[in-house]
């Protein structure tokens, strides 16, 4: 019984990450957060908007159309599709007239 659980062990040591790069070191919430913003520029404010988001809100985002897959809310904004970064630019004198045209009713589509 032992060998039949030592010698897959013993197959998987040297591709696994332990024998590639040892037991990595523990880390701090401050290292873990310096991490976060370095693969994600905006995580901090990310994380502020799904703290204060309610279920009812609809959020879209500009130029950060990837984070809208880790908002908690439905989210648009993209280069594509129906509402686009030119459908929310068509229109506006300026950017002042913005929070108006993000104020869509609810039926319409996200």
């Amino acid at each position: 019984m032992l060998l039949l659980t030592a010698f897959p062990l013993w197959l998987v040591f040297p591709t696994g990450s332990i024998f590639r790069y040892g037991v990595l070191p523990g880390v701090t919430r401050a290292q873990s957060r310096q991490a976060l913003s370095a693969a994600f520029p905006h995580y901090y404010v990310l994380a502020e908007l799904n703290r204060r988001v309610q279920p009812a809100d609809r959020t879209y985002t500009l130029f950060c159309e990837e984070y809208k897959y880790y908002v908690r809310t439905p989210s648009a904004g993209d280069w594509y599709g129906e509402h686009s970064y030119a459908w929310l630019a068509s229109g506006l004198s300026s950017a002042a007239d913005i929070p108006a045209r993000l104020r869509l009713p609810v039926s319409a589509g996200w």
